[in-house]
């Protein structure tokens, strides 16, 4: 004989599933996105934080495909015809990577689609007391919303990825035109970037003076702060 009315047998029951699809949403989200850190005072800023009432800054997620990821890649460079398949694949290798690989994307929920984005990728070193670099690769915002600080937000997140990670310095390669918009965020010119192409197709792809970042900011948005770089980053043109 139940010592429970129906009335509370429905109540438990419903509460289980609910802890039950809990647990399953968060194994997803674990499964689906690229490692992230508990980066204290910035924590707001790097994870799901608000831009504005429709743009968020996260990591990148596997779903992100459907969202126009390799869309945005593709004003940047050369991407090729990635499949789903091809995506979900290399998104799981750099999963696997652990702490080396951290994507960070600004999403427009209005219309779910991917605006900006850049990578930074974790080298382990042996010179400077075993150190760690961070190198911040394909930096790209989507043409109709550039001019509104975009490109500082999604930088800014990678360089305070590199800080929690112990980055003793974060570097990228930029062209001539966008080093005073790199300026601002604290990084300096050092040295050159050279590189050898095995695939010369690739090579001939490039653009004689590649945009890595957008156009120099118009619009503010609220907790972008491009004027107060930390004083231990530095960035090289070579620095590889």
């Amino acid at each position: 004989m139940s010592h429970y009315s129906d009335f509370q047998l429905v109540t438990f029951t419903a509460n289980r599933s609910r802890l039950r699809a809990a647990i399953l949403a968060n194994q997803m989200t674990s499964e689906t996105s690229l490692p992230s850190l508990d980066l204290g005072a910035s924590a707001a800023r790097e994870r799901g934080a608000s831009l504005n009432a429709q743009l968020v800054l996260r990591r990148l997620e596997i779903g992100d495909f459907d969202k126009g990821f390799p869309a945005i890649l593709s004003q940047l460079t050369q991407v090729g015809d990635i499949s789903k398949e091809m995506f979900c694949k290399r998104f799981q290798e750099m999963k696997a990577c652990g702490d080396t690989y951290h994507v960070m994307v600004i999403e427009d929920t209005t219309k779910s689609k991917i605006i900006a984005a850049a990578t930074l990728i974790l080298e382990i070193k042996f010179i400077r007391n075993c150190g760690k670099i961070g190198h911040i690769e394909d930096v790209v915002v989507d043409k109709t919303y550039r001019g509104h600080n975009l490109g500082i937000r999604v930088i800014q997140g990678l360089i305070d990825v590199g800080k929690q990670l112990g980055c003793y310095k974060v570097i990228l390669d930029c062209s001539a035109e966008n080093m005073s918009f790199y300026e601002k965020l604290g990084f300096a010119d050092n040295q050159r970037h050279m590189a050898l192409y095995f695939d010369k197709q690739a090579q001939s792809n490039q653009p004689s003076q590649p945009n890595t970042a957008p156009p120099p900011h118009q619009l503010p948005i609220q907790g972008s702060s491009p004027t107060a770089p930390s004083p231990i980053l530095a960035a090289t043109q070579a620095g590889r």
